[in-house]
């Protein structure tokens, strides 16, 4: 990321006609990223890049967003029958299909604590950017969790429409090397 900011920018704006939530999830990595960075480089570059994913984020999200705050009521569907028809949905309630979960859940948390020992006894022989960028995922994974238990709590379909525990593979791409590279 360091260096290669319009390649990065430029390949989250493909990515976005590709996938636009996906690409959302990726600019909230990369803009917990950049306030890691923040210290390491000028207030220019840092509300650039800012800037830059702002913009990403609206024209990927943007289209996303209008159409579903049609959900919300304004003449759509009511969010209480939304959440009544998607609870069959294994994206946005994955314990809700006992085979799945049976499977998923273990294997999550292995990878997991796997993940965490490895950063923790590994973390010196990881580069800074790489360390800052796992921790962006991380933490990016903890909002959109609780973005989810939000959203099913308070019945909020525009959350729950960003199916926002997908964003947990990103956490095992970008861990993936550590783990292999110590395991």
């Amino acid at each position: 990321l360091r260096g290669g900011l319009l390649g990065s920018f430029l390949s989250f704006a493909i990515a976005g006609l590709i996938h636009p939530v996906m690409t959302l999830y990726g600019v909230l990595i990369l803009g917990i990223f950049s306030l890691f960075e923040y210290p390491h480089e000028s207030r220019r570059v840092f509300w650039v890049r800012v800037a830059v994913l702002f913009t990403i984020a609206c024209i990927c999200g943007g289209p996303q967003l209008l159409n579903l705050m049609t959900l919300d009521g304004a003449g759509g569907i009511e969010p209480a029958d939304f959440i009544g028809a998607i609870e069959t949905n294994i994206h946005i309630f994955p314990w809700r299909s006992a085979p799945l979960w049976a499977r998923l859940w273990p294997n999550f948390l292995a990878y997991s604590l796997l993940a965490a020992i490895t950063f923790i006894v590994g973390r010196s022989s990881l580069l800074k950017p790489y360390q800052r960028l796992l921790i962006a995922t991380s933490l990016a994974c903890v909002l959109m969790a609780c973005a989810e238990f939000v959203g099913i709590g308070l019945e909020i379909p525009i959350l729950l429409k960003l199916y926002p525990l997908r964003i947990s593979m990103f956490l095992a791409l970008v861990a993936a090397p550590m783990v292999m590279q110590n395991c």
